[in-house]
C-alpha cells in the first residue's frame, strides 16, 4: 500500500459515514481465529482487526454514548466497532417509544467517529448465529444475555 493510498483511505474513512453492515456483508470469508484478551490486546495484523460488538438504543445519542462508543473502540489496539441498533418496534415492544426513529437513529452513530459499521435491526438477544454472522470476537455486553428481560 503506497503512502498516498494510506493518506486517501484515512481520508474516507474520517470523512465518509459509517456503513450498514448489509451493504459491506463481512466480506472477509477466511476463517476467524478465536482471541484471548491478551492476544487482542497485544494487537493483530493490520488487514486482520478484531471485531468488537456494542449495542443499544441510542435514542437522542449523546456524549455519554458516544464516549461508551469509544471505550468500546479503544479496548484493542486494532479494533473494528461494530454497532448494532435496535429497531422501532423491539424497542417499542420491550422498552418504550423513543423520541427518534430508527433511521434517525441509525445515521446518528453513522456520523460517530469510534463506529466503523452500523447493523440495523439489531436483536433484542444476542445469538451465537448472529454473532457468527458478523464475525463478533468480543462484544462489549455479556454474550448471550438480554438487556432487559422481555415483560411476560
Amino acid at each position: 500500500m503506497t503512502k498516498l493510498t494510506l493518506c486517501f483511505s484515512l481520508f474516507q474513512t474520517l470523512t465518509a459515514p459509517a456503513p450498514f453492515a448489509d451493504e459491506t456483508s463481512c466480506q472477509c470469508r477466511a476463517p476467524h481465529e478465536k482471541l484471548t484478551i491478551a492476544q487482542a490486546r497485544l494487537g493483530t495484523p493490520v488487514d486482520r482487526p478484531v471485531r468488537v460488538y456494542a449495542d443499544g438504543i441510542f435514542d437522542l445519542f449523546h456524549s455519554g454514548h458516544a464516549r461508551a462508543l469509544m471505550q468500546a473502540k479503544t479496548l484493542f489496539p486494532n479494533s473494528y466497532l461494530l454497532v448494532g441498533v435496535c429497531s422501532d418496534d423491539l424497542t417499542h415492544k420491550f422498552k418504550g417509544f423513543t423520541v427518534m426513529n430508527e433511521t434517525e437513529r441509525y445515521e446518528a452513530l453513522r456520523h460517530c467517529r469510534y463506529v466503523d459499521e452500523v447493523i440495523r435491526d439489531a436483536p433484542w438477544t444476542l445469538t451465537p448465529e448472529f454473532l457468527e454472522k458478523h464475525k463478533v470476537r468480543f462484544s462489549s455486553y455479556p454474550p448471550l444475555k438480554s438487556r432487559v428481560d422481555p415483560p411476560q
